[in-house]
């Protein structure tokens, strides 16, 4: 869109050209959003990258021999741990920002135990 604009306007292609592309864009083409937003999104933005190497080191440890196996246990649980505590942060944080969600956690915490309670053997 911004270089379909630039070529409209007839605008350098420059940084000060992208900034006067950008300027006569209309709002509707931006999403609003909020500090809590951005906040959470750059949380997110450090989870995914690990969740990603997590799964490639998966498939890799299933290809190996289990004496190299070993090594890579130790590296996949240590990012398991990272992970774990990048999760935990990202839930206090919108826990924090989103009051609803702490109610939503809890309703889902209360159904689950519910089922588990049902299933459970007599």
């Amino acid at each position: 869109m911004l270089k379909r604009v630039r070529g409209e306007l007839r605008l350098p292609k420059s940084a000060r050209g992208d900034i006067r592309a950008l300027m006569k864009i209309g709002e509707r083409w931006f999403r609003r959003v909020t500090g809590d937003f951005l906040v959470m999104r750059r949380m997110v933005l450090v989870y995914k990258p690990l969740m990603k190497t997590h799964q490639q080191l998966l498939n890799k440890y299933k290809a190996l021999s289990e004496a190299e196996r070993e090594v890579l246990r130790l590296v996949i649980k240590s990012l398991e741990v990272q992970m774990e505590e990048m999760a935990r942060m990202i839930a206090e944080e919108t826990g924090k920002r989103y009051p609803v969600y702490n109610r939503l956690v809890g309703e889902l915490v209360w159904v689950v135990t519910l089922v588990l309670w049902r299933l459970w053997p007599s």
